[in-house]
């Protein structure tokens, strides 16, 4: 916990006093530390230093994931997804001259980025 606490502070959401302490002790046994960690990344990265943000991921992600799984592991599982779908949308489709259609499948193809 008291990583979680310096990890907070370090990046900017404030110094902790009795009330954010208490909310921030809530959240890290609600969600668990490892997925605050992960939405107060997110949170730094977008320069959105409120906790009332991370809150809001977090609760995204609540209804989203099963947040008993480490935030890694659904990231890698949601990266693969994305990937597929990148490549599923790399079909385009085509009328032939005899006026039926047919697909271009452009996932194989070297120049196609």
């Amino acid at each position: 916990m008291k990583l979680f606490f310096q990890n907070y502070i370090e990046n900017g959401f404030g110094v902790i006093s009795g009330l954010s302490k208490e909310i921030l002790i809530d959240d890290a046994n609600t969600y668990s530390i490892a997925w605050c960690n992960a939405a107060m990344e997110i949170a730094v990265s977008r320069n959105k230093r409120m906790w009332a943000y991370v809150r809001a991921i977090l609760n995204r992600w609540n209804r989203q994931y099963n947040l008993s799984d480490k935030p890694w592991e659904v990231e890698a599982v949601e990266g693969r997804k994305k990937y597929s779908r990148q490549f599923k949308a790399d079909v385009v489709t085509t009328t032939d001259k005899s006026g039926g259609a047919s697909q271009i499948d452009w996932t194989n193809d070297p120049d196609h980025f």
